[in-house]
């Protein structure tokens, strides 16, 4: 992306050519700092946004709560139509 060969970007990072390939190629769980740091030698912009998800998916489930779609279907009236 930045036109550097692997060898320069390890360089850059001080971390070893094999180490940065496998940051490239998403061989290593980065942490938050070295993906900033691999960002910056690449020079590209990285945004990241920490929630609770127990509230994400709450909101989820309240808004299934209130759909008003759904089709009550006794099943058992259809069952006492088949016959085995």
């Amino acid at each position: 992306m930045s036109g550097r060969s692997v060898g320069e970007l390890a360089d850059e990072l001080g971390v070893s050519v094999a180490d940065a390939k496998s940051w490239i190629d998403g061989g290593n769980d980065l942490t938050l700092s070295e993906l900033r740091q691999l960002a910056n030698a690449v020079d590209a912009h990285v945004t990241y946004k920490v929630s609770p998800l127990r509230t994400r998916h709450r909101r989820m489930f309240d808004d299934l709560e209130d759909f008003t779609g759904w089709v009550d279907t006794n099943w058992d009236a259809h069952s006492s139509a088949v016959s085995v």
